[in-house]
């Protein structure tokens, strides 16, 4: 029972960390909507509302720890990475689009119950949001100073900095790569315990009694003991 606590408190931290990166998703989404005047370039209005409903999904799969709705939600974020890089040409995209790739790797894998893969590298999407953070910030200081170098230029343009979009992307940045590093706790914890062979079983409802005694015990998750249960029903 306290192996089963603790995968639910993992996937509910990861669930509230990544709340917090669809707000921030949601407050960018919001101002990219009212700065998008009639007739102007919606592309970045699309790939916003995209963003906003990958974030979502996942957060949304990950209160109810449902690993294949988080799949989906992966996948939609690599749609909205494919497409800014093809936009923006950005390089650093492509750290997002390979760690959304590995948490797709990951979840299938823990489907098809082979966590011992995920135990030795459980921490690598993580890292990829970090390595992202760190270009993201290298990024951001050279922006800064070219702005603060030509600020009478841009201004004149009309172009301004959005301190408070830059304050939002970085914090999006810092809740989802908690949030991936608690997915990945949880991933490796959901490892199931080898069942006992040698515990002699002459019916259908000796096997259930010891099912129920090992879920009770957190040796089995409740979802493997759903589909011992139906196997020893058919």
């Amino acid at each position: 029972m306290e192996k089963a606590k603790r995968q639910k408190d993992h996937a509910l931290t990861a669930a509230i960390l990544f709340s917090g990166c669809t707000l921030c998703v949601l407050y960018m989404s919001f101002e990219t909507l009212m700065t998008t005047t009639v007739g102007s370039d919606y592309t970045n209005l699309l790939s916003s509302v995209l963003l906003l409903i990958a974030s979502t999904v996942i957060t949304v799969a990950l209160f109810f720890k449902s690993k294949k709705w988080c799949i989906v939600g992966a996948a939609l974020e690599i749609a909205y990475y494919i497409w800014g890089s093809i936009y923006t040409h950005s390089f650093t995209n492509m750290f997002l689009l390979v760690t959304y790739a590995v948490l797709i790797f990951f979840f299938a894998q823990s489907l098809r119950k082979r966590e011992h893969i995920i135990k030795m590298i459980w921490f690598i999407p993580s890292l990829l949001m970090l390595l992202y953070l760190l270009l993201y910030t290298t990024e951001f200081i050279g922006e800064c100073m070219c702005y603060a170098e030509f600020q009478a230029i841009y201004e004149a343009h009309g172009v301004y900095f959005n301190y408070f979009r830059i304050i939002a992307q970085f914090a999006s940045c810092i809740f989802e790569t908690a949030a991936l590093f608690f997915i990945g706790i949880w991933l490796k914890a959901s490892t199931p315990a080898p069942v006992k062979k040698n515990i002699p079983l002459t019916g259908g409802a000796d096997k259930l009694r010891e099912y129920k005694r090992l879920l009770d015990s957190g040796m089995i998750s409740k979802e493997e003991f759903e589909e011992k249960k139906q196997q020893i029903l058919n």
